[in-house]
Formats: C-alpha cells, structure tokens, sequence
C-alpha cells in the first residue's frame, strides 16, 4: 500500500472483463477497504467518479502494465 491509500482505481482492461474481475476480492462490498476498484467506462464518467469517493486518491491501471498506476489515463 505505501501510502496510496485510500485509493479508487479504474481499471482499463484490454481484452476481457476478468482483468477487472481479478481484482475485486482486494476490495469489499461495502467500499471501505483500502482499494475500490471500477470497470472503466468511458472518459466522461471516469473524469467525475472520484467526485463520489473524496479523500481517495483516483488511479488508473491498464493490464498490460500490472507494476504501474497511472494518475492520468494513458493515451
């Protein structure tokens, strides 16, 4: 965790939903632990979800570069 915590990642999977899927069992239903994660949907609502989670920090992971959180999508 390294101090990015509390976080909301969106997730930009490349092939398939279940690069998504994956990750789900690091968070809870209940939103509190340290990870959220969400299924990318679009540049429009990825720009304003972190409006809904103040105090987290909003990061971006794409698949094919599992090491890496991006701040920013890539482009």
């Amino acid at each position: 965790q390294g101090g990015i915590t509390p976080a909301l990642v969106i997730v930009h999977p490349q092939q398939h939903w279940m690069e998504y899927g994956g990750l789900l069992e690091l968070s809870d239903p209940q939103l509190t632990s340290p990870w959220i994660f969400t299924y990318s949907r679009g540049s429009q609502v990825d720009d304003t979800l972190g409006a809904f989670f103040p105090g987290r920090a909003v990061y971006h992971y794409y698949p094919d570069q599992p090491d890496y959180l991006y701040t920013v999508p890539r482009t």
